[in-house]
């Protein structure tokens, strides 16, 4: 296999992770209001923590902006 196939098979794997852990996020601050800590340093090692935290402000405000409507 091509240095070059293995590099794009890396990346893809990666974006699919940050994309995972950005659904994660989200899904923790609109439906449970706090951030998952038991897989944290899985998200730390793989450098991803970054979007799940994005996924999870999204998700907050995501929250907010429902109660709002609801009031």
């Amino acid at each position: 296999m091509a240095i070059s196939t293995i590099h794009r098979a890396v990346e893809r794997g990666l974006r699919e992770r940050e994309i995972s852990d950005f659904k994660k996020g989200v899904s923790d601050g609109l439906f449970r209001g706090t951030m998952n800590d038991s897989d944290r340093e899985d998200r730390t090692k793989l450098n991803t923590q970054f979007y799940y935290t994005r996924g999870y402000d999204f998700g907050v405000s995501l929250f907010s902006e429902l109660n709002e409507e609801e009031e």
